[in-house]
């Protein structure tokens, strides 16, 4: 038996699960900033691993081509 609601609950969880996550983020970052020494005024935050940024900023970029390329050989792909 399909529950017609489904799609929509796991999307409003899904939503909602989120928004905890990046509220718990930003209470993570006050108490951080918070108990931390004030910095120079020069100092500039440099990433703990600028491997993962770099590997993020890519593969954000790459997503909707790899999206849009299944899609299209999906699309392409003989029935049987």
């Amino acid at each position: 038996m399909f529950w017609p609601g489904c799609g929509f609950f796991s999307a409003l969880f899904a939503y909602l699960a989120v928004k905890c996550v990046h509220g718990l983020d930003r209470v993570w970052k006050f108490f951080r900033a918070r108990n931390q020494p004030a910095s120079a005024p020069g100092d500039e935050e440099r990433p703990s691993d600028p491997g993962r940024r770099y590997f993020f900023k890519t593969a954000t970029r790459r997503l909707p081509a790899q999206r849009l390329f299944s899609e299209l050989c999906m699309a392409l792909r003989p029935s049987a």
